[in-house]
């Protein structure tokens, strides 16, 4: 296991990043992640760097972008200004990024265990998610770098280094410049000068604050803006209208059950689906974590008020958006309260009850990153020898496919009405536009009568294309004609014939 005595940090810390650098080499992806956010950084990234602003140019009317905030974007330009546009620069500048997390998170538990963090060092290593998530062109890891150097620098402050402040408050703005529940580390921080009664420093953070979220808001003039879609019942279909009180206290208690017996156990050792046995796990981790908290009592670092307001931010958030990626950045919070937990149930370090559970995960870890390496190496492989499509689902295969097809197929100044446009726009340069989530087919209709060409997707994980728009292919047979299918799963690509 990693040692962590204060004789020897640097060395600790060496072997701490260096064994996480080596898993994600071994796991590394260059090929594009199949999430629709981070196609959509991407191309906010390679905007900005063209000079063409902080725009959606791959929907057909270029509109402002209103749903993300700018810091990934902002950071991808200026990467890109030096490289040119590079999905797999992109992937390097993340992966950094989660080096520098892992070692703000070894100075954290370092700070918080003393030379006894072995064993929460080791679990951090083997959790698979945190290394899948380093090459990923997501916020999640350059979040959990920004929100951990400055959960650091407050524990410095705490302990007497007072500039440390000023740094912390750069980086907490910073996170919510990078993602908005990035607010969670902004209203810990709030929360923990409230407490203390350090009114001058509140009253310069929250002064902070409102500037920027002043700044911020001057590029949130659409009706598509993060708080119109928090606010509704189902962000992705607006015609279900806003949440209410009940809506409130039913999407808490759905999160609460969501995270805590799906999302939980599967993000700290993902060998086992939602059931009886992952349920069993997740109350391992709860039960510890929450012995954790009541030992802490009084004693309110950030830590607490962070975790607090983590905590607050899950439950809130719209349970249609509820993933294990939104637990990742709280992760070392998670981990700090259960093996403080586990000390206090084994009476020290030496006691056979922390080192037995976490061995029990290791060994768990363990076994699913040896198969996750595996399959790893034998995609790269197969995408070094020519394969651009290895490791994709069958679905997403065609999907790739049928997007290739229209890159050399379609005029480029046509439109393609998709169910992931980004992804259209992205590979095929071609502009596109998904079809609206709603049960009226006047209103789809209309949206097929704005486009000119149609991916007609076959996918798995969805059914939102058979749902909302096959309907209106159905009303109106003659409105297009199919000219391209490809193998099963069939997707097809279909000419939109528009009425003289």
């Amino acid at each position: 296991m990693v040692q962590a005595s204060p004789r020897r940090p640097r060395i600790g810390i060496a072997l701490f990043v260096g064994v996480y650098a080596l898993l994600s080499v071994l796991m590394f992806d260059p090929k594009l992640y199949i999430g629709g956010d981070n196609a959509v950084y991407l191309i906010l990234g390679r905007s900005l760097a063209q000079g063409t602003g902080y725009r959606n140019v791959h929907l057909p009317d270029v509109p402002q972008h209103t749903d993300y905030p700018p810091g990934l974007p902002l950071m991808l330009a200026g990467l890109f200004k030096v490289t040119g546009f590079s999905v797999f620069a992109a992937k390097l500048m993340v992966f950094v990024f989660g080096l520098g997390a892992m070692a703000f998170i070894f100075l954290i538990m370092r700070n918080r265990f003393g030379d006894r963090t072995d064993l929460p060092l080791a679990l951090i290593l083997s959790i698979p998610m945190l290394i899948n998530y380093n090459h990923w062109v997501m916020t999640e890891i350059p979040f959990l770098c920004v929100s951990m150097a400055a959960v650091w620098c407050l524990l410095r402050f705490d302990e007497g280094h007072a500039g440390y402040i000023w740094p912390a408050f750069g980086l907490a703005l910073a996170g919510v410049a990078l993602r908005t529940a990035g607010v969670a580390l902004v209203i810990g921080i709030l929360l923990m000068l409230a407490l203390r009664r350090q009114f001058r420093l509140l009253a310069i953070f929250g002064g902070l604050v409102l500037v920027g979220a002043v700044l911020l808001s001057l590029r949130d003039t659409g009706s598509a803006s993060y708080v119109t879609r928090f606010l509704a019942r189902n962000p992705y279909i607006g015609d279900y209208g806003r949440i209410g009180l009940i809506d409130v206290l039913r999407r808490i208690w759905s999160n609460l059950r969501f995270y805590s017996f799906s999302v939980l156990p599967h993000a700290v050792t993902p060998v086992f689906l939602p059931g009886p046995v992952a349920t069993v796990l997740a109350w391992i981790i709860i039960l510890p974590m929450l012995v954790g908290v009541i030992r802490r009592g009084r004693r309110l670092s950030i830590v607490e008020t962070y975790s607090l307001a983590a905590l607050l931010v899950l439950l809130l958030w719209p349970e249609q958006w509820a993933d294990e990626r939104f637990l990742l950045p709280f992760l070392p919070l998670i981990i700090i309260y259960m093996c403080q937990g586990l000390y206090r149930l084994g009476r020290g370090w030496r006691g056979w009850v922390p080192a037995a559970v976490v061995v029990i995960f290791l060994a768990l870890n363990v076994y699913s990153l040896q198969l996750q390496v595996r399959t790893a190496v034998r995609d790269n492989r197969a995408y070094l020898a020519g394969d651009r499509y290895a490791g994709y689902s069958p679905d997403w295969r065609r999907w790739f496919e049928s997007i290739d097809w229209v890159r050399q197929h379609v005029p480029e100044d046509k439109v393609v009405l998709a169910r992931k446009p980004e992804f259209v726009y992205l590979l095929s340069g071609r502009r596109s536009f998904c079809y609206p989530f709603t049960d009226s087919l006047d209103r789809v209709h209309e949206a097929v009568l704005r486009s000119d060409f149609i991916i007609f997707d076959n996918f798995r994980w969805t059914e939102t294309g058979k749902y909302f728009l096959n309907p209106v292919l159905q009303e109106y047979p003659d409105l297009y004609d199919v000219i391209h299918q490809t193998g099963p799963p069939e997707f097809y690509v279909l000419k939109v014939n528009h009425p003289s």
